[in-house]
């Protein structure tokens, strides 16, 4: 009995010390995916990581994937600092090449398209922007998604002349989020876990009518969420909205062992729960 409630004090105060990291939902930061065809080098990835913490960057995670249905190679960056959009993109775009946040499609055209061209092409692909580069003969259309299939009909059905499409998809998305909506998530996801522990003692006090077994459940569940958050806190693992989640199954199931395990007991001394 004294174990358990020495261990449960140590965890706590290691709560109280270390705190619990949160993870980019909660404390705010930046995510960053990128595609490439490429394979990329843990050399150039070790470059990526060292120069994004000279930045700044704290908690800097930097996983290589694959992406699904194609033989491209993904990276996938996360930080709870919020990065500078600009810099960000330069500075990966050092190590690796281009980067698109949209499709570009250049069309190679012969003679310069007629001044409604433009028009026309851009009611068939949505939230089109279309431009002419003079000096190049170049039809250059950028859009967040571009179907290669609608573009070459429009294309065709437009153009008096053959042209030769190079279509470019993006392969690079950034998004931030900020301190103040971080705090707004970390809110929502406390007034939840506090909304679900009240229920959980409702429900149990409901069940047994008696201060003794009720109590000994709850402080059972309470062990249980300040061991996980301590071991948390001990190896800065991060907290993120689905570790919230598994959080509060696991109060859920120390819960309901509990009952299990105390109706038991109560039958067995008693011959029934109340």
């Amino acid at each position: 009995m004294v174990l358990p409630i020495a261990l449960a004090i140590f965890m706590a105060l290691l709560i109280a010390v270390n705190g619990i990291p949160q993870g980019l939902d909660f404390a705010g930061g930046s995510w960053i995916e990128i595609t490439l065809r490429e394979e990329i080098k843990p050399q150039t990835l070790k470059s990526i990581e060292s120069e994004l913490t000279g930045m700044g960057a704290e908690n800097l995670e930097i996983y290589l994937g694959a992406q699904l249905g194609s033989d491209n190679h993904k990276i996938t960056i996360s930080t709870t600092t919020v990065l500078d959009e600009e810099d960000t993109r330069i500075l990966l775009e050092k190590n690796l090449g281009e980067l698109r946040s949209i499709d570009v499609a250049r069309i190679k055209l012969e003679t310069e398209p007629k001044p409604d061209i433009q028009e026309k092409i851009s009611s068939r692909i949505a939230g089109s922007d279309i431009s002419f580069i003079d000096n190049e003969s170049v039809l250059v259309v950028k859009a967040l998604d571009i179907d290669a299939e609608e573009l070459k009909r429009a294309l065709e059905f437009y153009l008096d002349e053959g042209a030769s499409v190079e279509l470019k998809s993006k392969n690079y998305r950034m998004e931030s989020i900020g301190k103040t909506l971080g705090d707004k998530f970390w809110e929502q996801g406390l007034y939840a876990v506090l909304f679900a522990y009240i229920l959980i003692i409702a429900v149990v006090f409901f069940v047994f009518r008696d201060f003794i077994p009720s109590v000994a459940i709850i402080a059972a569940a309470s062990f249980d969420a300040v061991f996980a958050l301590g071991g948390m806190s001990a190896l800065n693992l991060l907290l993120e909205p689905a570790a919230l989640v598994s959080l509060l199954m696991l109060i859920g199931y120390s819960v309901d062992s509990d009952i299990l395990l105390t109706t038991r007991v109560l039958k067995t001394s008693k011959g029934t729960v109340n």
